[in-house]
């Protein structure tokens, strides 16, 4: 690959960057990442983006190294460094290397990749008849931070494609939480419904749900049993790349009599009006 990134400080290509293997996100998968987006070459949502990472930092006790300014700096030479109009932006933070494989270094691994957004846009088929998911018992640790640990969806990558699915939402307790990738929503008796606790509450869940106050949807954020998802006039997914995906399968159940709903199509019309017209 001849995609440039920004490694520890440095402009580099992707393929010249050497990471050492006794770098704790390597061998422990301790660190943390973010996934953002641009729009008009900017940073969507760029302040909402940071505050997270900087908590999940926090939380595992590791030191970005980098101030605002300077990443949307390292971003910006990154999209002329690539040719890119609009990118897709992950970035990723580790321990860093380790002298006996558990205890963190003061020196950190920080990484910043950018793609071109399009590869990763979805087809308006998808939009129109949304997608199937499958259900699984699964909880993650410290659902509120974006950790560098998907074990369980990679492990259980088969058992979606077997179910002819493309997310796997995750039930925990008896109730709903949230998709290995995506924030979930229903839509039951007119109210839209998201899960508040055990959930990493992104970025595109957070705006979804102020357009549709300003909207005056009726939102409820609290938990929600397996019983109520499944008995839901509408499901939906977000996320930064996939924005709003309509569900109309749960293991076989049909939501919606199979159809994409009227709230949904809704609030899909107004998050791309937003994104059209964000400056």
């Amino acid at each position: 690959m001849n995609n440039y990134c920004y490694w520890n400080g440095e402009f580099a290509k992707v393929d010249e960057i050497k990471i050492s293997p006794y770098d704790l996100g390597f061998m422990r998968g301790y660190g943390i990442f973010d996934a953002m987006r641009t729009k008009n070459k900017k940073l969507f949502c760029f302040d909402e983006h940071w505050d997270k990472f900087e908590k999940s930092a926090t939380e595992l006790d590791l030191k970005i190294g980098i101030s605002k300014e300077e990443y949307k700096n390292a971003v910006s030479v990154l999209l002329e460094k690539n040719n890119l109009k609009e990118a897709a932006v992950k970035t990723i933070l580790t321990g860093g290397e380790s002298e006996n494989g558990f205890y963190k270094s003061d020196d950190v691994t920080f990484l910043i990749l950018v793609d071109d957004l399009e590869k990763l846009s979805f087809s308006n088929d998808i939009y129109e008849n949304g997608w199937k998911l499958i259900s699984l018992e699964f909880k993650r640790y410290l659902p509120e931070i974006k950790t560098l640990n998907y074990l369980f969806p990679i492990k259980n990558q088969k058992e979606k494609v077997n179910n002819n699915a493309q997310e796997i939402v995750y039930k925990k307790d008896g109730n709903i939480l949230e998709c290995s990738t995506s924030n979930l929503f229903i839509v039951r008796e007119g109210k839209i419904i998201t899960p508040l606790n055990n959930v990493f509450l992104g970025t595109i869940r957070n705006l979804v749900i102020k357009l549709a106050k300003d909207n005056d949807f009726e939102i409820e954020e609290r938990d929600v049993s397996v019983e109520e998802f499944f008995s839901a006039q509408e499901v939906f997914i977000t996320a930064t790349y996939k924005k709003i995906i309509p569900i109309v399968n749960v293991d076989g159940v049909l939501i919606g009599e199979g159809k994409v709903g009227d709230k949904t199509k809704k609030l899909m019309n107004l998050l791309d009006e937003f994104i059209k017209n964000y400056a």
